[in-house]
């Protein structure tokens, strides 16, 4: 199931100079694991690309790529992925996560990264003592929660609380002031979809009297968003908004819910109108409005009319890009997302017509590249492990079809590598007809796409990337495959016989010396198997049948010695097995029969009758056990097949198709 955690800020920098080694040591770290295999993460050209296969999120300064963070869920792979990153950030970096009931702090210094790990009384609120907290907040719900709807709330309970609580601008367990509680409570039943504007009931408006005579902080932000203007805001109460704004409230303050997104969600031209008088910075704002709006999907329910009305706003204009990533109802948008992309997103074909009739962009890109073709072909971020949360709306199709007229717009590339088109495969594969179609027409060369009806060669050439020539029968692999280095020379050969590897498996070195020679029979290893040095020196020389290990094993050292000389018979240690350490030391030089070692205490032990319970079980595990058997069970990890090498498997070498495929575009 994983563990949620959520970034709580990030600096964490890797500049534009190390962004190479940066990837080469990702990818190599990655493959290395061994269990996160599926990602493919060898195929990525870029960082950007690595990291948002991982899961993580970044923004993109320049050519740096900065505030590098777990996009937040419950995927993190941060312990994996941040050490292997951490000799190309930038020193002082630091990134700061939640995770369930503690804060982990990572910082980069020197190449290294330290992470200090905080339960949430070391950093949670400091003004008041765990002890004091319990009291105060139990005293807090019962005058303020309970009682909050009846009027019963005094002067006299007000200083109560407040004096226990350590002041008016005590938080409870969500971050919320006695101001924020009270209206929150009072304002319950109110619908943030549909705003009904009326006078605050005259019980509420005197109780925020007593408080805002106390000298409330108007600023605090609740754990969701919330303050005490937003709440009045959301119930209709206009009247006491306006009074908590003559009281100093900010419209916006620092990580508040938007009163604009508000707006947009209860289509509330009422609660625009009220914000054009009293916010000074209204103008600026209309545009961020307008994405929130097109990101609804029942454009036809009061939504119209309101997008109407911000547009006959001059200062509203059609391509106005929000400043902040974004989340519209249960999607996201990019910072720079524009109108058109929130509605292409939520699948409006009307709204997405009209938008561009009225002059809206279809080739603006967001902060992360995607243009609005984007954000129809699926999803455009990462949702922290948690697997797909976009699927295509009942009118997608349409409103793919009017933005699928440009061949450049379905190449697009976000800053992940991303297309329409590569989107398209993961999330909305009917669309790829449209892409298709459109593609043809441009004269654009089509990608070839994997199906039980290919056959035949396919070659792929790309400047300075990992080449090849396929050949396939009915979908699968079939014949000789060859691939070739960023130099056009031949890398690897291997044949394949209806999808299993089967025949010779060959590598080379850039200038031709073999690297690696080696045979398969029906997908196993089956032959000798020899992976050679540039200078043609065969440091491991194996020996297997039908997948099984059988023959000398051999590994030598830089000066052809053997460190390994190991004797197996179908799978298991059988004649001598010798392992040495490099400074000469021999660790085990002995004999086995048949997987077990050889000699008179072997048999012995053979013939000793079996204890039975707890004495047993130790005999088991524990008797006739010597370090130099150990040593020999750790020294067959140096006997397998070369695991650098992924061409005898069919599903990487598919991954690897069909990546540069759609990379073809």
């Amino acid at each position: 199931m994983g563990v949620f955690s959520h970034c709580v800020s990030s600096t964490a920098t890797v500049p534009a100079s190390n962004i190479k080694p940066a990837l080469a040591s990702l990818k190599k770290g990655i493959m290395e694991l061994g269990f996160m295999d599926d990602l493919n993460i060898e195929f990525c050209t870029s960082l950007a690309e690595a990291l948002t296969t991982l899961d993580f999120e970044f923004e993109l300064d320049g050519e740096d790529l900065s505030a590098i963070q777990f996009s937040g869920g419950k995927g993190d792979n941060s312990t994996f992925v941040l050490p292997l990153l951490a000799p190309y950030i930038v020193d002082g970096g630091k990134i700061v996560m939640d995770v369930e009931d503690s804060r982990e702090i990572t910082t980069f210094n020197d190449g290294q990264m330290c992470l200090e790990v905080l339960d949430e009384d070391d950093y949670g609120d400091e003004d008041h003592g765990e002890d004091d907290y319990d009291e105060a907040r139990e005293e807090l719900e019962s005058e303020f929660f309970s009682l909050a709807k009846n009027a019963k709330i005094t002067q006299k309970s007000i200083d109560a609380t407040t004096k226990e609580a350590g002041g008016i601008n005590f938080l409870d367990v969500c971050d919320r002031t006695p101001l924020i509680a009270l209206l929150e409570r009072a304002s319950e039943d109110y619908d943030k979809w549909s705003i009904e504007v009326a006078h605050a009931p005259g019980h509420v408006t005197e109780q925020v009297k007593l408080l805002l005579a106390e000298g409330p902080n108007l600023d605090q932000v609740s754990d969701e968003g919330l303050t005490a203007l937003l709440a009045a805001l959301g119930a209709g109460w206009f009247d006491l908004a306006k009074e908590l704004i003559d009281a100093g409230a900010a419209i916006q303050p620092k990580t508040a819910s938007s009163p604009y997104a508000l707006a947009a969600n209860a289509s509330s031209i009422e609660l625009i109108e009220f914000l054009k008088v009293h916010d000074p910075v209204f103008s600026a704002k209309l545009g961020e409005t307008l994405v929130f709006s097109c990101g609804r999907r029942d454009y036809d329910n009061g939504n119209k009319a309101f997008i109407d009305h911000l547009v006959s706003n001059d200062a509203c204009h059609f391509n106005a890009a929000i400043d902040a990533r974004s989340y519209l109802e249960t999607e996201e948008v990019q910072k720079g997302a524009t109108p058109l992309m929130a509605a292409a997103q939520s699948g409006n074909n009307e709204l997405v017509q009209w938008l561009l009739d009225n002059g809206a962009d279809p080739d603006k890109l967001d902060h992360a590249g995607n243009n609005a073709l984007h954000y129809c072909s699926g999803q455009t971020w990462s949702s922290g492990g948690e697997g797909s949360v976009w699927w295509p709306r009942e009118e997608n199709a349409k409103v793919v079809k009017l933005l699928a007229d440009n061949a450049d717009r379905i190449r697009q590339r976000n800053q992940s590598r991303q297309t329409p088109y590569s989107l398209a495969k993961t999330y909305n594969p009917d669309a790829l007809g449209l892409f298709r179609e459109s593609l043809s027409k441009a004269e654009v060369e089509l990608p070839v796409e994997l199906s039980d009806q290919l056959n035949g060669k396919v070659s792929f050439h790309g400047d300075g990337q990992l080449g090849y020539t396929l050949q396939f029968k009915d979908g699968q692999l079939h014949g000789t495959q060859r691939f070739t280095n960023k130099h056009g020379n031949l890398f690897v050969q291997v044949d394949y016989q209806e999808g299993q590897v089967h025949g010779d498996y060959l590598a080379f070195y850039d200038e031709g010396q073999p690297m690696f020679e080696s045979s398969c029979a029906n997908g196993n290893w089956h032959g000798e198997i020899r992976l050679m040095s540039d200078n043609g020196l065969v440091g491991q020389q194996l020996n297997y049948a039908n997948g099984k290990r059988h023959g000398v094993q051999v590994v030598r050292d830089a000066d052809g010695e053997d460190v390994i000389r190991a004797h197996y018979k179908d799978g298991r240690k059988h004649g001598q097995f010798y392992f040495r350490k490099p400074d000469g030391e021999v660790v085990i030089d002995e004999e086995y029969i048949d997987g077990e070692p050889a000699g008179s205490k072997a048999e012995e032990k053979k013939k000793q009758p079996k204890a039975n319970g707890l004495a047993g079980l130790f005999s088991t595990l524990l008797g006739g056990f010597k370090p130099a058997h150990l040593a020999a069970e750790l020294a067959e990890d140096k006997l397998k097949p070369t695991d650098k090498l992924f061409f005898h498997k069919q599903d990487k070498v598919f991954a690897l198709f069909e990546k540069t495929q759609a990379n073809r575009l």
